[in-house]
């Protein structure tokens, strides 16, 4: 897999790293001023047109407006969790190709694998621990954004195969169908509505 697929969010996870091992504790130090800076131009900006910063923690949803987290967070229900699975086989149907994979030890743990599988590991925690507050498959784009990282796993991770016709011909059939199961369960779900 080539790393200009996914540069940007390595860039963004790695870069902190390479002065802190270069002993450049200046370059440490400007890169928290600027990133404090951003985020302090956002908040400004957002204050003054039209999302008070005094707003923020009393009817945000990052707050659960107000200290409600209990209305946001998932209550365990079986239902529920069954909803999620399928959410996410709907959304990113070739995530069952990682069982062949892990069981037939095609992933390699290269940095590139293991930033893909803590990335995947995240929007996990979210699926499972936010609830969809327009009920599961009505909230599906808030969930779409875990296909990304697992379809680069899956798709990136092929190349372990040691068969060339097996290498070429899985990911042609199974993303040839897989991207019709996701394209039409989304167009029937947000265009047919």
């Amino acid at each position: 897999m080539k790393k200009t697929e996914y540069c940007l969010l390595q860039m963004l996870l790695h870069n902190p790293s390479c002065p802190h091992r270069r002993k450049q504790i200046k370059d440490i130090v400007f890169g928290i001023l600027i990133i404090a800076g951003l985020m302090i131009a956002n908040l400004l900006f957002f204050s003054n047109y039209g999302l008070p910063i005094q707003n923020l923690w009393t009817s945000s949803f990052a707050s659960g407006q107000g200290g409600n987290y209990s209305e946001y967070l998932v209550t365990p229900e079986l239902n529920y969790y069954i909803q999620i699975i399928n959410l996410l086989f709907l959304l990113a149907p070739f995530c069952i190709l990682l069982i062949p994979l892990l069981i037939y030890k095609r992933i390699q743990w290269t940095t590139n694998n293991l930033f893909l599988i803590i990335s995947i590991a995240g929007m996990l925690c979210l699926m499972f621990g936010w609830k969809a507050q327009l009920g599961v498959y009505n909230d599906w784009n808030l969930f779409a954004i875990i296909a990304l990282p697992i379809s680069l796993l899956v798709w990136g991770n092929f190349k372990n195969i040691p068969n060339p016709i097996l290498q070429a011909n899985i990911p042609l059939i199974a993303g040839f169908v897989f991207y019709f199961h996701s394209l039409v369960w989304i167009w029937s779900n947000y265009l047919l509505r």
